[in-house]
């Protein structure tokens, strides 16, 4: 399964709890260990990390929650890249570094740049389906990624432009303050663009020797760190294809991947995960994502998900967020549906 460091982990948890006591309580509840949050080379798992953002969403009631921890976050806390990026020459050879070990920070974003003559685009997707990243996730990375920038350059830095995957909400203005006026919506992919005459302005915490030695560090984590689990990987997709034809019983999908049923049980157990978790998983973030879509109704959602009913559906939701499809719609758009 994909994971993140759990530097990341206990960073966002710090910035959505306001006591030591709430925060060992809500690790407590994720499942977290308080000793593992504390290891720079600790990962969590990505359930574990959409389970921090649905609970915080929760609890705080901040419709802007990815904004506002983005703000309460310092890059030190993120982990040993981003503290090598600080350290680097210039912004350029920030980018790079935090794009050659971005499997440290997150494994489950696949995270692209793309520069011309005149711009720098720097996009990112999950590595998996639903590929779509989900809107406080996707607003707090790209919240992040500006922020970072600011601190590398020693001056606050604005994007050219933002492009938002998610529906345009009601209100903007905590977009704007964060990001500037150049915003888009419902665009093809989460997306950041910045002036390329960026890349060669110098850092203002530049230390070649330490970021060196940050870097150093970063490569034999990073050759420490599971590859990929090609079957976890392999059976997500054929999953997401087949909730498109109706089907997504464990015989089928063992049949479609030409082993047994008991063989991919086995597989799953020594992971320690089940069929059902994943296909609930895997239905869970498309829910996410559609539900950001207005212009899906929640039958269409229902529907596509394998769900006979509505109701089936909100109860499922619900279990996985602590709310149901209408409130998380109407909380994030303002939906009367």
């Amino acid at each position: 399964m994909s994971t993140l460091s759990a530097s990341v982990a206990n960073a966002i948890l710090r910035a959505t709890t306001t006591s030591n006591e709430e925060f060992e309580h809500v690790a407590a509840e994720i499942g977290f260990d308080l000793s593992e949050l504390r290891d720079p080379e600790a990962r969590v798992s990505y359930d574990q990390y959409v389970s921090i953002w649905n609970e915080a969403i929760h609890r705080t009631g901040d419709t802007y929650l990815g904004l506002h921890v983005a703000e309460r976050v310092n890059m030190d806390q993120l982990g040993v890249v981003s503290q090598a990026c600080l350290l680097c020459s210039n912004l350029g050879q920030a980018l790079d570094l935090l794009l050659r070990y971005n499997r440290l920070t997150n494994d489950a974003l696949d995270v692209h740049l793309e520069h011309t003559d005149d711009e720098v685009r720097l996009s990112f997707k999950l590595a998996f389906p639903p590929w779509a990243v989900p809107r406080p996730e996707a607003e707090f990375v790209m919240a992040v990624i500006c922020h970072s920038i600011s601190r590398v350059l020693g001056r606050k830095i604005y994007p050219l432009e933002v492009r938002f995957k998610h529906t345009e909400p009601p209100e903007i203005g905590e977009y704007k303050r964060v990001f500037g006026s150049n915003l888009v919506f419902r665009h093809r992919i989460n997306e950041l663009v910045f002036s390329s005459t960026l890349l060669d302005e110098p850092s203002s915490n530049s230390d070649p020797a330490a970021c060196a030695e940050m870097e150093k560090r970063s490569a034999e984590m990073i050759k420490r760190l599971p590859p990929a689990d090609p079957l976890i990987d392999k059976l997500r997709k054929m999953v997401f294809n087949a909730l498109g034809m109706g089907d997504v019983s464990m015989q089928s999908i063992a049949r479609r991947m030409n082993i047994s049923v008991d063989k991919l049980r086995k597989e799953l157990t020594t992971r320690r995960t089940s069929f059902r978790f994943l296909v609930n998983s895997i239905k869970r973030d498309i829910a996410l994502v559609y539900l950001e879509d207005r212009s899906w109704s929640l039958a269409d959602v229902a529907f596509v998900l394998g769900f006979s009913d509505t109701s089936s559906f909100n109860r499922s939701f619900r279990g996985w967020t602590g709310e149901t499809p209408t409130e998380y719609r109407r909380f994030f758009f303002g939906d009367p549906e």
